[in-house]
């Protein structure tokens, strides 16, 4: 119950709301300067939801090669996070 009161003020606050955009346009920053690859593999798991197989079978690899690309990605993503300015601790 407490986690759903802190959720309902944060999205009546509007400094959430621009620290949330302001997040996102860093992302979005970060996804444009990686290789395609990368930025494509993350996208289709993060935003599409795909699983490793589905990667994999769209990619021809096996799912642990997939998994590693993941992670690697998922590595240069939150280098490039960090060096526009989000500190590590506001990274998963």
């Amino acid at each position: 119950a407490a986690n759903a009161v802190d959720l309902d003020s944060r999205l009546d606050d509007p400094v959430y709301w621009l620290l949330d955009r302001e997040r996102s346009n860093l992302v979005r920053a970060a996804l444009a300067v990686m290789d395609e690859e990368k930025r494509a593999l993350l996208i289709w798991k993060y935003v599409e939801g795909m699983t490793f197989g589905q990667l994999a079978g769209r990619l021809r690899v096996p799912a642990h090669v997939v998994e590693y690309r993941v992670v690697t990605a998922k590595r240069v993503l939150r280098r490039l996070l960090i060096d526009r300015g989000i500190g590590e601790e506001d990274l998963p």
